[in-house]
């Protein structure tokens, strides 16, 4: 099993896990994770390119925009709605 910590490019660590299911990515600090389908390779790949001033968006065109929200703040849907629960005050 690979595995890896790196950072984003705010200083955030995260761990990358080879699981069976493709990679988990964890956020060290508060142990958040996600798990996406793609292989170890080739999210640690992306993770290299988009550190070196590619566009998120460009870098990991195959995630969906909440794992890329991840990615770049360590916050899973489930933190945003807690954040936001309340939606807009009328």
């Amino acid at each position: 099993m690979k595995k890896v910590v790196v950072g984003n490019r705010w200083g955030v660590l995260y761990r990358l896990t080879e699981a069976k299911e493709g990679t988990r990515i964890e956020k060290l600090e508060t142990k958040d994770s996600i798990t996406v389908e793609h292989s170890f390779d080739q999210i640690r790949t992306s993770w290299g390119n988009w550190i070196g001033g590619e566009l998120v968006q460009r870098t990991f065109p195959y995630l969906g925009q909440d794992e890329r929200e991840f990615i770049q703040t360590g916050m899973t849907p489930a933190k945003w709605n807690e954040i936001f629960k309340g939606g807009k005050k009328k």
